[in-house]
């Protein structure tokens, strides 16, 4: 017997610990899952709500880590880091405005075609649509016959479609401060080289825990810098490729869409589906014959599928393969969160989350989850 206030006696038998109890155990696993559920819930909203300040962090990061090994080898070389963090920005600002500025006024020329390329459209798949037209006359009157009573109108007003133009000039502003933060931000992550970690080291108390999470940090930075050089350069390569392809095919305007292919690459599957019908239609509105309109769309099929199936594979490794099924859920959540910028940086950072979860035991069940191997 215990009394209050009072040592065990001898012959008292010590308490059971609570996995012995049975429900206990099982109540705590439960509670952590919903914590855990509650938590990924709150980060989605808070990264929904903070997009505009966000995106350009995010990008800022991945953009650093694809010239990180420069930085280093330069800091070999004994140039300083802030010196070589400015030329590389100033590079990439200078390229990036020069491809504005070449492929605006082709852009600017498909944008001014778009009010008619439903109607050019219509006319060109005249042929193929005269099946359809009557499939969708045997669905009317087959409707028809089985309606009991008129139609009530629904009273909703309809809206009218927003201007494309004016969609584009009201979100130009955004667009400049988000690259000029971007840049900024690029600049001093590059300039800073491993300061960052030195800061988080200290900040550590437990010498095992600082160790271990130093090393998962430059892990996850020199795996995904590997990953994001390798396929900065396999795009590239691809939009060159195509470029080349659809100029010797004869179709109009071959830089602006090799650039878009090479672009729209960054994002798994969806990419490749998406160039492959910009191409196509571009085709379609540019030629009159069956197979001009066919072979380029075809061509850049072939060429992103051997990209996506052997290439890249191959050069930038298994390790950061990804399950398709995670993908897919993941660039629609980083899609609907961040619209265009989300759906191009989603890969590399559920990428990064990825190798964070191989290196943290407790968070291994995550990484297998994610993994492509069976």
């Amino acid at each position: 017997m215990k009394l209050p206030g009072c040592a065990p006696l001898k012959g008292d038998k010590p308490a059971a610990p609570p996995e012995q109890s049975g429900r206990p155990a099982t109540f705590m696993g439960e509670r952590s899952g919903a914590i855990i559920g509650i938590f990924a819930l709150l980060c989605a909203y808070m990264a929904y709500v903070a997009a505009p300040i966000l995106k350009p962090i995010a990008v800022a990061f991945l953009l650093s880590l694809i010239f990180v090994p420069v930085v280093r080898a330069l800091a070999r070389l004994h140039v300083p880091q802030r010196l070589s963090a400015a030329a590389i920005v100033l590079g990439i600002v200078a390229l990036f405005g020069s491809a504005v500025y070449g492929l605006s006024e082709p852009a600017a020329e498909w944008l001014n075609k778009a009010p008619t390329v439903l109607p050019e459209i219509e006319s060109k798949l005249r042929p193929i649509k005269e099946p359809i037209k009557l499939l969708q006359e045997a669905e009317k009157r087959i409707s028809e016959l089985a309606d009991v009573g008129p139609a009530e109108p629904s009273g909703r007003p309809v809206r009218e479609r927003p201007d494309l133009v004016y969609l584009i000039v009201s979100g130009a502003p955004q667009t400049f401060f988000g690259a000029v933060a971007t840049f900024v931000l690029m600049f001093f992550m590059l300039a800073s080289g491993n300061q960052f970690l030195r800061k988080l080291a200290r900040a550590i108390s437990t010498f095992g825990k600082r160790k271990q999470t130093v090393r998962t940090a430059r892990n996850v930075q020199r795996q995904l810098s590997r990953y994001l050089s390798v396929i900065t350069v396999i795009n590239f390569t691809l939009g060159a490729v195509c470029t080349l392809a659809l100029y010797y095919l004869e179709v109009p305007n071959p830089i602006l869409w090799g650039s878009m292919i090479g672009l729209f690459n960054y994002v798994p599957y969806l990419g490749a589906m998406v160039s492959v019908t910009v191409v196509a239609v571009v085709c379609l509105l540019s030629f009159d014959h069956f197979w001009q309109m066919l072979l380029p769309p075809l061509t850049v099929g072939l060429l992103t599928t051997l990209e996506g199936q052997f290439i890249t594979p191959t050069l930038a490794g298994r390790a950061l393969s990804i399950n398709p099924l995670a993908v897919f859920v993941f660039l629609f959540l980083m899609g609907w969160m961040w619209s265009v910028v989300g759906v191009l940086v989603a890969i590399p950072l559920l990428a990064s989350f990825k190798l964070v979860c191989e290196d943290i035991e407790r968070l291994r069940p995550i990484a297998i989850f994610l993994s492509k191997e069976v």
